[in-house]
């Protein structure tokens, strides 16, 4: 048998990056207004670009049919093998419906739209068209780098997304819901506790908390 321990490559460390409310802010300061609720509504909801935006692959964009208010659900459309595209339903906090029902209603097909700036390739400058995809990376990215992140990516936000509820709510399942992965282990790959939530978990499991001076007593 082959030494497989000679021959296999390392593996490559995770790339799991948490956006903080800070340097959302400073992006969304960076970014044309029209995007960013598109960069809000991801955050909050964990999706893929291409499950809200207009894909190259002919996917999206969101449609103001698949957001029902009344039973405060938005069903998303993904990438499958299935006929039609495999469907996942996200349940609406109350900033999720604010946020959505500012801009449905802009354009009959799309939830998320752009004003263009020229008149060009059958567009009318004024007029509202949907994000694409391609779009928004291009505007992310720009943004992102203008505030000292260029390596940040748009599905960075989807794991900003796991994190954020992982952190409120301590429940590795329900990020799994929010998400839509098949498999917990899928969702582990997407967040990471941060060491002060590990450090007071740690705190708990291993008994009373000693204080740092008994620990290390200040020299005389």
């Amino acid at each position: 048998m082959p030494n497989w321990s000679a021959v296999l490559l390392e593996e490559p460390e995770e790339h799991v990056v948490d956006v903080p409310p800070t340097l959302q802010t400073a992006i969304e300061n960076r970014m044309r207004p029209d995007f960013v609720p598109v960069l809000r509504f991801l955050i909050m909801v964990g999706q893929r670009t291409g499950s809200v935006l207009v894909s190259p692959d002919g996917h999206g964009p969101l449609r103001p049919e698949q957001v029902d208010f009344d039973a405060r659900v938005i069903t998303f459309v993904g990438k499958s093998k299935k006929p039609g595209g495999k469907r996942h339903r996200v349940p609406m906090s109350r900033e999720v419906m604010l946020l959505v029902a500012n801009e449905i209603g802009k354009h009959p097909d799309a939830v998320f739209t752009y004003v263009a700036q020229t008149t060009r390739n059958g567009m009318v400058r004024g007029q509202r068209y949907p994000i694409a995809q391609t779009s928004f990376y291009t505007e992310f990215k720009r943004a992102a780098a203008a505030a000292g992140f260029p390596g940040l990516r748009p599905h960075d936000l989807r794991h900003t997304s796991g994190n954020r509820t992982l952190h409120a709510t301590g429940n590795l399942r329900l990020v799994q819901k929010l998400l839509g992965h098949t498999r917990v282990s899928t969702t582990e790959r997407y967040t990471h506790p941060d060491l002060d939530a590990l450090r007071a978990a740690l705190d708990v499991v291993h008994g009373p908390g000693i204080s740092p001076e008994e620990i290390a007593p200040e020299a005389t």
